[in-house]
């Protein structure tokens, strides 16, 4: 084999490397920590984010905002799960040009709250009644 040969190997060997090791980060970062996405459509999701080699959302929660009807004044946030809509998916392939920001959501977070709360309500109702 010759040097321009090995060089070639090499390289794509080393390429391949780095792309195993960003998939493997990827997997291991979204697995089991949720991200709020702000789109530019304005929509909110939490999910749980891939992003190697693409955005991909999955366990997706659109945010929404509701306004107290005796106080105007107070705003809380709804969850509402996507596997409840008429066109449920297990995940979303993003656009990254449609992505204003996304980031981790912080345990402390009103979204976070929301969510704990959802997946307990949502964990009990899944649970068999006991008599």
């Amino acid at each position: 084999m010759t040097s321009t040969q090995q060089r070639v190997v090499l390289s794509v060997a080393g390429l391949l490397l780095v792309a195993a090791a960003g998939y493997a980060a990827s997997e291991w970062r979204a697995r089991g920590r949720y991200s709020a996405i702000y789109l530019q459509t304005g929509e909110i999701y939490v999910a749980k984010l891939k992003t190697f080699p693409m955005l991909r959302m999955s366990d997706i929660w659109l945010v929404q905002s509701v306004r107290d009807a005796k106080d105007e004044t107070k705003v809380s946030i709804q969850l509402v799960p996507l596997k409840n809509t008429d066109w449920a998916t297990r995940y979303l392939n993003l656009n990254r040009g449609s992505v204003v920001f996304y980031g981790p959501l912080e345990e402390s977070s009103r979204a976070a709250l929301a969510l704990r709360d959802a997946l307990a309500k949502e964990a009990a109702s899944a649970a068999p009644a006991q008599e």
